[in-house]
């Protein structure tokens, strides 16, 4: 099961067998889908240092405390947990080795979540416990467009919901539903861009009505099947294609006549755009919520396994993969031949992008969800730190940044001047 990408502060005892246990539990946290936020700055103490803490637990519904006779004697692990307790959080213990030291009276109430004995019943346990702090999940666009307007919806993953792309991934039964369609297809300084336009509003599909039309269907297997659909103004259902998980935050990409999509499921699918039909699949080690990118004959996407991939376009064999501190929400850009994206490890990347080689990266000190833009030679994106930054795009240098008053999740849109030869 995959879960809602809500944020978790990790708070802990700066020792080698704490930040050993914190890497791994971080790590299968995201595969789950969760955010998390760990310090490893080792700065404490500093009022920079405070603030930022405060501004991230603020940012996460759910602290973790790690005990370890380290961790109890720590003050900073107790301011930590004791403002999240002020704040409202929910404050979960976990134990993964012996202690010595008196566990704190204001821990003592909460279900503590045991490691010591089996890892694997411990992720379990913890799962469990997280469950009710998981909001239920968010109705997307064309589901209620019966009963509303189609304004876009605000993000809210400041509240630690997931945000639904409109408006194609639907979190009903893991499909893309494409209606129509019309393909417009940018060419951007060698980059590709993809762009669905539709006559009129869609809608959602029913089973139920009496008109009958020529739809296609394609569900997992590749095979067609008719289907009944309700159309407006002239829209029709071409065809849906099921996965085995959720489709979040991922947004189809059309290149080389194919749809390429990411799922929950761990997988990035390449579908005939036409038919529907399955062309191929690449499975990776944790969900996939980042969109793909494709750019000369390369599939380039972002997984939770902490890993950027690079893939044939036509075959989906892999030609390369780089690893990353952590799990990778930012969508991909190609740019003059590199390959920009965020991680969540705070970290904007510039890879070669037929080699997989590190450009640079510049650092943040939180995480990078926002999507890159790339124009004049110049890199804009936005951090969970609050800022929007502008980096040289060939040396990685910082132009200049802009502080705003929370985390930035969404990605940067820049409008170029246009010239009239008259």
């Amino acid at each position: 099961m995959s879960y809602p990408s809500i944020a978790i502060f990790i708070s802990y005892g700066r020792n080698e067998p704490d930040t050993a246990f914190v890497d791994r539990l971080e790590k299968d946290l995201q595969v789950q889908g969760f955010r998390t936020w760990v310090d490893r700055s080792k700065l404490e103490g500093g009022q920079n240092w405070r603030e930022e803490i405060e501004k991230a637990i603020d940012r996460c519904p759910v602290l973790l405390v790690v005990l370890s006779n380290d961790a109890i004697k720590s003050d900073y692990v107790k301011m930590e947990y004791r403002y999240a307790q002020d704040e409202h959080k929910v404050v979960i213990p976990v134990q993964h080795r012996h202690i010595s030291e008196k566990i704190p009276i204001d821990l003592r109430g909460l279900q503590r979540i045991d490691f010591q004995r089996n890892y694997s019943q411990g992720i379990k346990d913890l799962l469990a416990a997280l469950r009710p702090s998981v909001p239920p999940p968010t109705t997307s666009p064309l589901q209620k467009y019966d009963r509303e307007a189609w304004p876009l919806p605000l993000s809210p993953q400041a509240k630690g919901l997931a945000w639904i792309h409109p408006p194609l991934a639907l979190r009903s039964q893991g499909s893309i539903r494409i209606a129509l369609i019309v393909f417009i297809i940018l060419f951007i300084g060698g980059g590709f861009i993809s762009f669905l336009a539709f006559k009129g509003p869609p809608t959602a599909t029913h089973q139920s009505t009496p008109q009958t039309q020529n739809t296609v269907t394609t569900q997992g297997t590749g095979q067609p099947q008719n289907t009944v659909t309700t159309t407006a103004s002239g829209l029709k259902l071409a065809w849906t294609y099921t996965t085995k998980g959720h489709i979040e935050e991922s947004s189809p990409v059309v290149a080389n006549g194919m749809v390429y999509i990411g799922s929950l499921d761990h997988k990035l699918y390449a579908l005939d755009a036409k038919s529907g039909a399955f062309r191929w699949a690449y499975t990776t080690a944790g969900p996939i919520r980042s969109s793909a990118a494709v750019n000369d004959g390369m599939v380039y996407v972002g997984s939770l396994d902490h890993n950027l991939y690079a893939l044939d376009a036509l075959s989906g064999a892999k030609k390369w993969s780089y690893s990353t501190g952590a799990g990778i929400y930012s969508s991909p850009v190609v740019a003059n031949g590199i390959l920009y994206f965020g991680s969540d490890d705070g970290n904007l990347y510039a890879l070669d992008a037929r080699s997989g080689a590190k450009k640079w990266l510049y650092s943040t000190t939180a995480q990078i969800v926002s999507t890159p833009a790339v124009a004049n030679g110049t890199v804009y994106f936005g951090s969970a730190d609050y800022n929007l930054y502008a980096i040289d795009a060939k040396t990685g240098n910082e132009l200049g940044s802009y502080a705003t008053g929370g985390s930035i999740l969404s990605s940067p849109l820049v409008v170029l001047p246009v010239t009239h030869n008259l």
